[in-house]
């Protein structure tokens, strides 16, 4: 029978959480993310339903108390290699939230407990801000497409960012740092970028390209990574207040093919973006690797 704090008592009672000094009070509910309404607001999250198999520890307000998440994982994902695989390769590129597999029946998944996007104050940021979360951001998915790995539910729910707050109470966790979450949809490929033929596209909570059911899964991440950067601009544009010229005071070259007279491009628009980044064909969208490079001119 399932707890008053929602935990079933088979896991708040379970030995290697009871080994590691975890206990856990409640369960996390999935949550939807809107922009404000108005410059002064941050993030609005509005709570939806409960997800019934994550739940985290508790902390004190002000606390240096760790915070811990776990996560039942579902035997028919492929959630625990895909997280035993992004753990085992160690790399300034790998932005996998580090965790730890239990090894139990049902595997259970360790994690610290981290802000995602919504959690961050947009107001008042520079624009290389935002340069940084997107260079990052791509990096980590160039970092999975390396691996033969496709996402394929990047969203701003499952994004996370090292605020001070958590990562003052855990060594692993650093500061500024983008961390790709929830690989419960996530597939390990057989062929790479450019070569992986269209799967069936699973359920995601970026909505799909109108009548797209089967989509080369790379192209989709490319798909979900631009529309996540497209709607973490108009969050910034709306919640720092800064006027479009400011938001401009950081360019980008577009490829030689395309640039205009003036051969620079202001960050509002990015140049990637028109040519098709979150474009419905996968054939007009450039691979993750190439969505990259005008972002690292960004952050020059």
């Amino acid at each position: 029978m399932p707890s008053s704090l929602g935990v079933p008592d088979w896991l708040k009672g379970h030995p290697d959480l009871r080994a590691r000094d975890i206990s856990l009070v409640q369960g996390i509910e999935a949550s939807q993310s809107f922009p404000p309404r108005h410059p002064s607001q941050r993030l609005l999250i509005a709570v939806t339903v409960q997800n019934g198999n994550v739940f985290c520890t508790g902390r004190p307000y002000k606390s240096t108390v760790p915070q811990y998440v776990v996560k039942v994982l579902h035997p028919h994902t492929e959630e625990c290699s895909i997280n035993q695989r992004v753990q085992a390769h160690p790399s300034s590129a790998n932005h996998g939230l580090p965790s730890e597999i239990i090894p139990s029946e049902p595997r259970l998944l360790l994690m610290p407990f981290v802000d995602n996007l919504g959690g961050l104050e947009y107001r008042n940021r520079p624009a290389s801000f935002f340069v940084d979360i997107f260079h990052q951001l791509i990096e980590g998915v160039e970092y999975l497409h390396q691996l033969q790995i496709a996402h394929l539910d990047i969203c701003f729910g499952n994004v996370a960012y090292g605020t001070p707050n958590y990562t003052a109470t855990d060594a692993r966790l650093v500061e500024g740092r983008v961390y790709l979450i929830d690989f419960g949809q996530s597939r390990q490929l057989a062929l790479g970028p450019g070569l992986q033929p269209p799967i069936v596209l699973p359920q995601s909570q970026e909505k799909k390209p109108p009548g797209v059911t089967a989509l080369d899964p790379y192209a989709f991440d490319v798909y979900c990574t631009g529309k996540l950067m497209q709607f973490i601009l108009r969050v910034g544009a709306r919640d720092t207040r800064l006027p479009s010229r400011r938001i401009a005071d950081v360019h980008i070259h577009r490829p030689r093919s395309s640039r205009s007279a003036r051969g620079r491009l202001p960050l509002g628009s990015f140049g990637g973006m028109r040519s098709g980044w979150w474009a419905p064909s996968a054939g007009a969208r450039p691979c993750v690797a190439v969505v990259r490079l005008p972002v690292e001119h960004g952050r020059c």
